[in-house]
């Protein structure tokens, strides 16, 4: 499983990110290397903290462009995202 990451070189140097499907999950970073690993971050935060908090997670969803950038969700959290997503689909075909 795999999030899209906008990538904007800011003026003054680093880089901000953003995740355009993840309200509030931003980013950034002083080096482009730098970045994407606070990208990866920020995006296992923000996925815990929907989960913790039942909130709704947007399935993935592909951007193209060169300042999109293509960031994994660890195995631990993509298999806890799918287990609620099967409960929850079950809640609704039983209700």
């Amino acid at each position: 499983m795999r999030y899209f990451a906008k990538f904007k070189k800011e003026e003054e140097g680093g880089y901000s990110v953003s995740f355009p499907l993840l309200k509030g999950c931003f980013s950034e970073g002083n080096s482009y290397d730098e970045a994407e690993a606070m990208a990866a971050e920020a995006l296992s935060l923000w996925l815990e903290s929907a989960l913790e908090y039942d909130e709704a997670i947007p399935a993935p969803k592909e951007y193209f462009g060169e300042e999109y950038v293509s960031i994994k969700v660890p195995a631990y959290l993509a298999v806890k995202i799918q287990a609620v997503n099967a409960t929850k689909r079950l809640e609704v075909e039983f209700a």
